[in-house]
Formats: structure tokens, sequence, C-alpha cells
């Protein structure tokens, strides 16, 4: 089991604003830090990764890159392996337990500078899948690894710009793109690892949520829901005119989305305000709705209870 936590905390010196990620895979996690200004601008080109096990410090790793290179994104593999990914010269590298770089791979993509691919990267086990799309090649590829820097398979996805990437289980994963023609197509595949499509569906996502059985994919216009057993869609969820989609889960036999007004920016932020939830059965069919009323937030996490819902929402500090 792994996850990826994001926590904006805010520091008065200088009006810095410091972000935090945290990707978590059993008992190993990373921890990603870097800063931004005020007005949402890097400082500077740097990051500090470090590693932990069962909470306790391993390492930790320092970059320093040219201001226009953009910074490697962490992830690690549940027996502790360490990779970063960077984006702009498609190159994995991989650390041991130590710390110490034990072998690299590339991913066949060298951009100059204005044409910087775009990278998505999860992992399932100790199998890592990476989504490479530039708006330079017609397609997108999804790179498939072993924490031992093997290439299990190289999967050519339909169109030139990624979206979102998810294992489902450890042989089966999904990858979305969008691309424009004489309009905005969209796009989500299912795949075995093997590279058999086993199902499409012309809408992309973002962000999602799955059980065995469902699977829901959203971005802030749109949500839908899969049978994973046909990879059908048995239903599609726009917000009301005005709002956009937040949240969407799947929590026993309920799906909540959860909708909120569009944001304001403010000071390099984006806050959202109020939330709209709705809960449908899995064919549907909506069986409650709530508006709640809350002063401005950053971010929202849906959290199941026993049968209901706790909100969690991170405000201004």
């Amino acid at each position: 089991m792994k996850f990826l936590m994001s926590l904006i905390m805010f520091v008065s010196i200088n009006s810095i604003a410091q972000i935090v990620q945290t990707f978590v895979n059993g008992d190993y996690s990373v921890r990603t830090e870097f800063f931004y200004d005020v007005n949402g601008d890097r400082m500077d080109n740097s990051a500090k990764y470090s590693l932990f096990k069962n909470d306790k410090e391993l390492y930790s790793i320092e970059k320093l890159l040219d201001r226009n290179e953009p910074l490697p994104t962490a992830a690690v593999f549940e027996d502790g392996v360490l990779i970063l990914v960077y984006s702009l010269s498609g190159r994995i590298v991989y650390y041991d337990s130590t710390g110490a770089i034990f072998a690299s791979s590339d991913l066949n993509v060298e951009y100059s500078i204005e044409y910087e691919s775009t990278v998505l990267i999860d992992v399932e086990g100790n199998s890592a899948a990476v989504l490479v799309s530039s708006p330079v090649e017609p397609n997108s590829r999804l790179f498939l690894h072993k924490s031992n820097a093997e290439r299990i398979n190289v999967i050519e996805v339909k169109g030139f710009q990624g979206s979102g990437l998810k294992f489902i289980d450890e042989k089966k994963i999904v990858a979305s793109t969008y691309y424009w023609l004489d309009s905005l197509v969209e796009n989500t595949f299912f795949y075995t690892i093997d590279g058999d499509l086993l199902g499409k569906i012309p809408i992309r996502f973002d962000q999602c949520d799955f059980d065995k059985d469902y699977f829901i994919g959203y971005y802030n216009k749109k949500a839908f829901l899969i049978d994973l057993h046909n990879y059908e869609m048995i239903f599609e969820f726009e917000p009301i005119e005005g709002e956009m989609i937040v949240s969407a889960k799947i929590l026993e036999d309920k799906i909540i989305i959860t909708s909120s007004k569009f944001p304001e920016l403010k000071e390099g932020k984006w806050y959202y305000k109020n939330i709209r939830i709705e809960e449908f059965n899995k064919i549907g069919k909506k069986l409650n709705k709530k508006e709640i009323e809350t002063s401005e937030y950053l971010e929202m996490e849906i959290i199941p209870d026993n049968g209901n819902i706790i909100i969690l929402i991170v405000g201004k500090e």
C-alpha cells in the first residue's frame, strides 16, 4: 500500500512557503522539501529528499540544479529503493538503503529546455510506472521498471499530454492522456503490465480512487465510475456551473463526490470556499446531497469513519 500526501506550511521568514510532499510505500517513505516565495515562484532550484523506514530517517539527499531545470520527482519501492526521476533529461536514478547510487535508466527522451516533458510516476510493491509525454512527440510512453532497474515493458499510449497514472494492482495499470485535433480528445486506458489493452474510456483523469470492483477517475470538470470486471463506464458526473470537482471517493457501497466554487488566487496559492457533497450508489443513482459553508481552505480530504465520512480541511495556517 502506498499513497502521496501534500502538506502546505507557511512560515513567516521572508514570506516563504515551504512545500512538503511524502510518498509512502509499506514501511518506507520519502519526504521531499522545496520552497516558494509569496508570488508562487521557486526561490532557487533546490530540494531535499529524505528516506525513512518506520518513521526513522535513513539518509537525505540534497539537489541543486540549474534554475531552468525541473527538480526530480521522488518515489520509493517496497524494498526501500529510492528513485529520482528527471523529467527534462528522461533519466531515473536508483539509490540503495544507504543512499548510494547503484543504477540509472534512460527513458530515451531528451528535449531542449523549451520542450519540457511531463512525467507521471506510480509505484506498486517493487514495480514502478513512469508515463512520459512531450509536445514534440505524437504519443506518450509508459515505462515499467523493477526496483533493481530492470525494464519490464514500454507501452505506447495515444496522446501527447499525460494526465493520470495509477496501478490498480501489480498486474494492471491505468493511464490517461489528452490532446487536441479539431477539438479536445481525452482518453483513459486500462492495461496489463504486458501491454494488453483491457479497456478504453473517452474521458481523462488527474486523480482517482478504486477498490477491487470499481474505479473512479476525475479532474475538475468530470468524474466517471468504471466497472473493473468489464471496463465499461457506469456513470459520468459533471459539477454545476461555477463549481469544480475537488474529490471523488469509493466508500463501501457508495460514491462520494465533493465540489467547490472555483478557487481564488491569493499570494500564489489557490483558495477554495464552501463544499458540496453528493452521494451516489454504484449504479449512479443520487442518494443524498449536502452543502457546507466553510472559510477559505487550501486542500480537502475525505476520511471514512464506520460508514460515515470525516472531511479534513487544510486552511491558511
